[in-house]
């Protein structure tokens, strides 16, 4: 018994190195193939995520250091993907969702007095599928499914029964503390038009940077398209003394049209303007000339820094052709923002600052004293986008922005009804713009993305 266990254990001794070596073969391949396979699961990470890094293409908006203050010492600002901290393509309709743009609904028309109700229907707003742009697109009220069961235009003119209940109109989650309800009536009918706006305001905003926005303007009488930034809070006791950055604004209206003091104001400009305490935004106020804006994209683009602040559109070879232009490198009195009575330097004539500081009254004189010099633009802002239709301001015959060629205004004048009225009743001579224009797809105003960079 002891010789064949003897045996046995001397035959187990000689196989036991075959088997350890077996076992090792087994183990270093696994080693190997979990290698590989782990190889392969980084490098395609890796990949992917190098790739988003370098195209900066992803299906949703990121926005980050929302609120934070650029240094434009650093390095101005430049275009690199560090500097980033929003981009947005509207890659899906869920870019809209995705709680970064918050969607207007309100018939208020602001200090302006604009002629849209402001909804969240895909109609007015809505990420178009052939080009994975937003739109933003005006309508007609009538065109709404009925309210309530009645149809929309007996609502919006009050030709119903009985009324006024069935004239009642309640905007559905309204956005604003004004024009979140009003009752249709003959004389005074409801906004007739529907459109879209949307904003970043709470989700993002900035202090100082570069923005760029890459968009094409609609086309269509007594349309009124804004690309503009309002400030988060109220530090220097509301508009205009905290401020108002209108990147760019324009008209809709075919080129040659005619406004304020009779300069151009058809499609073919746009306007970039700063307002500030006591308004006199023609201070600081420039201009794109000489293109149809409706025709194609464009980028647009502000520099905002501590020190200064310039406007501008990309020209050939991606040149900043610049419309405000509060730069430091201009010298004279373009040189930066400056300590002016109204908190930035955009003229060495002070004449126009005097009358006005004249005709203020504390406490708005001064409001700006302690303040840095690029106030009010010291603050974080947010960014809105917009389709606004025509706009009473001051009423006829000289509607301000419109100038003495608006339609509610000469159609009527000594003798005009309300201008919702009567610019709805003179559809006859502007809807057909908006019908060519459909055609062709250029009635909306289209945004491809957005950048900001710190």
């Amino acid at each position: 018994m002891n010789l064949q266990k003897s045996q046995v254990n001397s035959e187990e001794s000689s196989l036991l190195p075959q088997k350890i070596s077996l076992c090792n073969r087994r183990v270093i391949l696994w080693i190997v193939v979990i290698t590989v396979l782990v190889g392969v699961c980084v490098g395609y990470f890796g990949f992917y995520w190098g790739k988003q890094k370098v195209t900066l293409k992803v299906s949703q908006p990121f926005a980050f250091k929302s609120g934070g203050i650029g240094d434009a010492s650093v390095d101005g600002f430049s275009r690199t993907d560090s500097n980033l901290v929003f981009f947005e393509d509207f890659d899906g309709d869920s870019s809209l969702t995705s709680g970064v743009w918050k969607i207007a609904r309100t018939m208020d028309g602001g200090g302006n007095g604009q002629f849209q109700y402001y909804t969240d229907s895909p109609a007015n707003v809505y990420v178009n599928s052939s080009d994975g742009s937003l739109r933003l697109k005006p309508a007609l009220f009538e065109d709404m499914p009925p309210i309530n069961g009645v149809p929309s235009f007996d609502v919006m003119t009050g030709k119903c029964q009985p009324y006024p209940a069935c004239a009642n109109f309640h905007v559905p989650d309204c956005t604003t503390k004004w024009g979140c309800q009003g009752t249709g009536d003959p004389l005074n009918i409801l906004k007739p038009t529907t459109s879209g706006s949307v904003n970043t305001k709470g989700s993002f905003d900035y202090t100082y940077g570069r923005l760029e926005i890459r968009a094409r303007m609609p086309r269509g009488d007594w349309l009124w398209p804004g690309l503009w930034l309002m400030p988060s809070n109220s530090i220097y006791g509301g508009w205009p003394n905290d401020g108002e950055i209108d990147l760019i604004e324009t008209r809709g209206n075919a080129p040659g049209y005619m406004a304020q003091g009779g300069n151009p104001a058809g499609r073919d400009v746009v306007l970039s303007t700063l307002h500030v305490m006591g308004n006199v935004f023609w201070k600081s106020q420039g201009k794109g000339t000489g293109i149809d804006w409706t025709e194609d994209y464009h980028t647009f683009g502000m520099y905002w820094s501590d020190e200064e602040f310039y406007s501008y559109y990309l020209g050939e070879n991606d040149e900043e052709i610049k419309m405000i232009d509060l730069s430091k490198q201009n010298g004279g009195y373009k040189n930066g923002f400056g300590r002016d009575p109204y908190g930035y330097n955009a003229t060495t004539d002070n004449s126009i600052n005097n009358i006005y500081r004249s005709n203020l009254t504390p406490p708005k004189v001064g409001v700006y004293d302690d303040a840095p010099i690029s106030a009010p633009f010291d603050q974080p802002f947010y960014l809105i986008f917009n389709v606004a239709v025509g706009g009473a301001q001051n009423g006829c015959p000289d509607p301000d922005y419109w100038g003495k060629g608006a339609i509610w205004c000469t159609r009527c004048w000594p003798v005009c009804t309300q201008p919702t009225n009567e610019f709805y009743y003179a559809k006859d001579s502007w809807y057909p713009t908006w019908q060519s224009a459909e055609e062709i797809d250029k009635l909306s105003m289209a945004i491809d993305w957005i950048k900001v960079w710190q």
